[in-house]
């Protein structure tokens, strides 16, 4: 009896040398939770909209009010899926989570996935605190400065016998990258007003030297055509006079 318990429960994903027995049990779990089509691509949201509106019209027809349920639509499947996913996932590969955006990026959609990570297994009454989210979030930021240095702070300012609160890395984080935009567009416009400081003898303040300017140099190229042009013809001229002699 025992051993049938066992084979019809899922294991937690821990790494590759459980991940094919997981990927099988997953599966089975998913389909028993008629979300499986969810997961793997094939309901997609067109086609259980489009089946859910025609089961209420045939409901509504047949007993003259709908016995559709809310969580028959797909937004409540696919959240459905995601948190049993989400569930069978060991700790240390959701920790490893790590946003993948670029240095300046805003961090808005990662803070996000994070914060709905946290609410959907809640929502599925699992005891998931919000420390354990705010350290989930903490984590996952990349491990160049300032990210690093933000990270270092943020847990050495942990007042004694408090938690860490999503709320408050989330905080940080927003500052932080505030912050880094601010100084990023400071320096476009540093750059910017330096270029439009040059002076040209010809052209007054502008954004080139008397060096770069091009007019200046098309005059110099043409001097100096003309210059070849007239020795060219000098020489031209002196050629007969020494023929003669």
């Amino acid at each position: 009896m025992a051993e049938n318990v066992q084979s019809s429960t899922c294991p937690v994903l821990a790494g590759e040398n459980n991940f094919t027995i997981w990927k099988i049990r997953i599966k089975a779990k998913l389909a028993s939770a008629k979300v499986a089509g969810i997961a793997y691509g094939t309901d997609t949201r067109e086609s259980i909209t489009a089946a859910v509106a025609a089961a209420t019209t045939s409901s509504i027809s047949a007993i003259g009010s709908s016995t559709i349920q809310p969580t028959d639509s797909w937004d409540i499947r696919d959240q459905k899926a995601h948190g049993i996913i989400i569930e069978h996932l060991s700790d240390s590969l959701m920790m490893n989570m790590r946003w993948d955006g670029t240095v300046g990026e805003p961090l808005t959609d990662h803070i996000t996935c994070i914060r709905s990570l946290g609410s959907q297994l809640r929502s599925m009454i699992k005891s998931i605190d919000d420390e354990f989210t705010a350290f989930l979030l903490l984590h996952s930021l990349p491990n160049e400065d300032p990210w690093s240095t933000l990270r270092t702070s943020i847990l050495n300012s942990i007042p004694a016998n408090s938690k860490l609160t999503f709320a408050d890395v989330e905080t940080r984080i927003t500052l932080q990258a505030t912050s880094m935009s601010s100084t990023v567009s400071s320096a476009s416009t540093t750059a910017l007003a330096s270029k439009a400081m040059k002076h040209c003898e010809v052209h007054g303040d502008c954004g080139h030297s008397t060096e770069d300017c091009n007019a200046l140099k098309a005059a110099k190229s043409a001097r100096s055509a003309g210059k070849a042009a007239k020795a060219k013809v000098k020489a031209q001229i002196s050629e007969p006079d020494s023929d003669s002699d």
